[in-house]
């Protein structure tokens, strides 16, 4: 085997590696869809916020929850007062989300990005540890 071939299988591996990585995560998020309360309102989604605020001790963050049209993700926002606002897609607004979103707050994601300088190593920081801890917490209620 020479060493182009070594490089080959090598990134070959790597690519397999990385798409199972993120089809894993993405079933994290989509398993629950089906079974996740869902919110057809603007007082259903208070109404869970609220909840979900008080089992996380949130209650001390100003969070605005709103209905974000048109899309399909949902997001926590850190606003340029420290504010919070959680956009949910109103697609596909259910329990699930919401509790994706705050766990970002909780674990202070937003201040961690501001922290970190790099574009690269604040992506690898956002889908290596980030977003795993939000999508467990949000399906399986495990505080990372």
């Amino acid at each position: 085997m020479n060493l182009f071939e070594l490089i080959n299988y090598t990134i070959s591996s790597l690519e397999i590696g990385f798409a199972s990585y993120f089809f894993i995560l993405s079933s994290l998020s989509l398993i629950p869809i089906p079974f996740s309360e869902r919110i057809r309102s603007k007082d259903d989604l208070d109404k869970i916020m609220g909840e979900e605020i008080k089992r996380l001790d949130l209650q001390d963050e100003n969070i605005a929850p709103v209905f974000n049209l048109g899309f399909l993700n949902s997001v926590a926002v850190l606003m340029p007062d420290g504010t919070y606002q959680i956009r949910i897609s109103k697609r596909l607004a259910n329990r699930n989300f919401v509790r994706h979103e705050l766990y970002h707050i909780y674990k202070k994601h937003n201040y961690d990005n501001l922290r970190i300088n790099s574009w690269l190593l604040k992506k690898i920081d956002y889908w290596f540890r980030q977003e795993p801890q939000a999508r467990v917490y949000a399906l399986l209620d495990i505080k990372l």
